[in-house]
C-alpha cells in the first residue's frame, strides 16, 4: 500500500465538502435522515471492501489482522444498514429486545478489534 493518490484524496474531500454542506444548511426530515444512513451505510461498505483486498494482498499474520479489521468493520455496516432499514426503507422506530435496540451496537461492534491489535503486523 502506497501514498493516497490524488484522485483518492480530491474523493474523500470532495465527499467530506457535499456532506457538510448538506449537514449543515438540508433542513432535518426524511431526506436528511436518508443521506446521512445512505452515506454512513456507503462508507462502511466501502472500509469492508478495502480492508478484504488488503487481506488477501498480505500473508501470515498481517492477513489475519486486515480479515479481523474487515469482519469488526462488517458488523459497524450491519449496524448502519439497520438504521437505514428502519429510519429509511420501512420508515418506524427500531425495534426494543429487551433493554436494547436492534442496530444499537455496543461493544460487540468492536469485537474483532482487540484481536487484530494482538496480531501485530509485519
Amino acid at each position: 500500500m502506497g501514498r493516497p493518490t490524488r484522485w483518492e484524496i480530491g474523493a474523500v474531500a470532495g465527499f467530506l465538502l457535499v456532506y457538510t454542506v448538506i449537514s449543515l444548511f438540508a433542513k432535518p426530515g426524511a431526506a436528511l435522515t436518508a443521506f446521512s444512513d445512505l452515506s454512513g451505510a456507503g462508507l462502511w461498505l466501502i472500509a469492508v471492501v478495502v480492508l478484504l483486498w488488503a487481506g488477501f494482498a498480505n500473508q501470515g499474520r498481517t492477513r489475519w489482522l486486515w480479515f479481523l479489521m474487515a469482519f469488526g468493520a462488517a458488523l459497524v455496516g450491519t449496524n448502519f444498514a439497520a438504521w437505514l432499514y428502519y429510519e429509511v426503507i420501512i420508515g418506524r422506530e427500531r425495534p426494543t429486545v429487551g433493554n436494547a435496540r436492534v442496530g444499537s451496537g455496543g461493544t460487540l461492534l468492536a469485537l474483532p478489534l482487540p484481536f487484530a491489535d494482538t496480531l501485530e503486523p509485519g
